[in-house]
């Protein structure tokens, strides 16, 4: 199947004028006439050459709708008088309505075409990398090569399975440039074969080795299986143990968003912003008629490009602070499967290889962030944060504001020793005191279509580790649904 709209081979600078007038002309009608766009879908369901082709020499002259040809609804829309042209000097003048729903579910297929919407961009087969999108006789965008849009995408290209040869005194007379492409026989010179490799990979667990935490982390976690009452941020914050319920703030440690990871049903959404310059990655198939990839390079050659920009929001009472980071897909995802597909002659001869990967096939990893926040001194912080990722697409700068209602500890008391302020935390946790409450909110900058990927709260009770196995622990992980994170605190100074 056809779904490389990149072939510069295909198309010589005089025929990539006509190509390109063919593309503006058919996308202004194609947008004003539903009855249109419905017989080119019909047409290229029928796989006349078994790909998705619309054939103009073989249909132009078919009634539409209301007694109108093809070419006569087309000549209403030449504004410029060039379709007479165009069809005398382009006789293999073909429209391609692709398929890329094997790339993923949410691309545009001639299948799931709703021809009851008029907007339809129209591409043709030109000589540089990027290819020109019209829209109703405007150009609208431009896309490259190896990009598979969700909006509907007509492609204008001459149909390399047809030839013609003129016939004295009877115009031109067509065939296909192998009987294997007609698709009314059942001629067959090969066979094609499919085979899915595995690779073995290892889940990434929650376990973090203790060389990558302070020894307070760790004495924290032990301190509080022989005091369960005991947080274990009163450990660490605070100096609290089995024996001590009471302490003073040490600033020498602060909260620090460890690694974070995507969820694997996510892998879709990191694609789906096809606007030009966008960082999103794109997707690749591996299509060659070549000697076949490695291990490492098919594992590799789904991902071309791209690296999608997280940004998480820590959002704590009336404070916010933003992190951002950039994550290439080979740092984010590791492959477990490859499908695999080729074709073979009748001479033993693999003649095409076509590879590719699917958004389960991928595992994800475990991203280092390794972020300061700040230190938690329940005088001045609430009993919880919050923690808001997004994903920025493509868009305009707007404005987020975030209105929650967060409770604070009262088990603080406030001394005057020698003229200096002492805060003192009385009682593990929260104490047996009441609490406050008060409504915060913070305004933050975003981008419009950015992809909302969740928040998760982090509450000062929370472990931070929930089992040490030296010389590992098992760390406590937060998630928002899309997005796993760990938080473990830090000696800073």
């Amino acid at each position: 199947m056809e779904n490389n709209v990149t072939d510069p081979e295909t198309s010589q600078p005089g025929q990539e004028t006509a190509l390109r007038d063919f593309a503006e002309i058919l996308s202004s009608a194609v947008y004003s006439e539903p009855a249109l766009r419905d017989f080119i879908k019909s047409e290229a369901l029928k796989e006349f050459d078994k790909d998705h082709d619309v054939f103009y020499p073989f249909v132009k002259d078919e009634i539409v709708s209301d007694g109108q040809t093809f070419s006569q609804i087309l000549k209403k829309y030449d504004t410029k008088n060039l379709l007479q042209e165009i069809e005398a000097g382009e006789p293999l003048l073909n429209i391609l309505v692709p398929d890329w729903s094997w790339i993923d579910e949410g691309c545009f297929s001639v299948y799931n075409w709703d021809t009851g919407k008029e907007e339809v961009a129209v591409t043709y087969h030109g000589l540089g990398s990027n290819l020109t999108l019209f829209g109703n006789g405007n150009i609208i965008a431009t896309m490259k090569g190896n990009e598979f849009p969700s909006l509907p995408v007509l492609i204008v290209k001459r149909n390399e399975r047809m030839v013609c040869h003129p016939v004295k005194g009877a115009g031109l007379e067509y065939d296909f440039f192998d009987p294997a492409f007609d698709g009314n026989s059942h001629v067959t010179k090969g066979t094609w074969y499919e085979h899915t490799y595995e690779f073995s990979t290892t889940q990434p667990d929650d376990y973090v080795l203790n060389s990558y935490f302070p020894e307070k982390v760790k004495l924290a976690y032990f301190e509080s299986v022989s005091a369960p009452a005991m947080a274990q941020r009163d450990y660490i914050y605070y100096g609290m143990n089995g024996s001590v319920d009471q302490g003073q703030v040490d600033f020498h440690y602060k909260e620090r968003l460890y690694k974070f990871r995507f969820h694997s049903g996510y892998v879709s959404a990191l694609s789906d912003d096809t606007t030009p310059g966008n960082n999103d990655i794109a997707w690749s198939t591996a299509a060659s008629p070549g000697t076949a990839l490695s291990d490492e390079d098919m594992k590799r050659f789904c991902w071309t490009s791209g690296a999608p920009e997280l940004v998480f929001h820590i959002i704590s009472g009336s404070e916010e602070i933003t992190k951002t980071k950039s994550v290439a897909a080979s740092d984010a995802f590791m492959t477990k499967k490859v499908h695999f597909q080729w074709y073979q002659n009748l001479f033993g001869t693999v003649t095409y290889r076509k590879y590719w990967v699917n958004p389960e096939d991928l595992v994800p990893k475990w991203i280092m962030a390794d972020w300061d926040l700040f230190t938690w001194d329940l005088k001045d912080y609430p009993k919880k944060y919050k923690v808001s990722v997004e994903e920025i697409d493509t868009g305009t700068q707007t404005t987020i504001v975030d209105t929650n209602t967060y409770r604070y500890a009262t088990n603080i008391t406030t001394t005057y020793e020698g003229g200096s302020q002492q805060n003192t935390k009385i009682g593990y946790g929260y104490g047996v005191t009441n609490e406050t409450t008060h409504q915060h909110s913070v305004t933050y900058s975003s981008v419009s279509n950015s992809d909302n990927l969740g928040s998760a709260w982090v509450e000062y009770t929370d472990p931070i580790i929930t089992n040490y196995p030296n010389p590992v622990a098992k760390i406590y992980c937060y998630s928002t649904g899309l997005v796993d994170f760990m938080i473990i605190p830090s000696q800073t100074y």
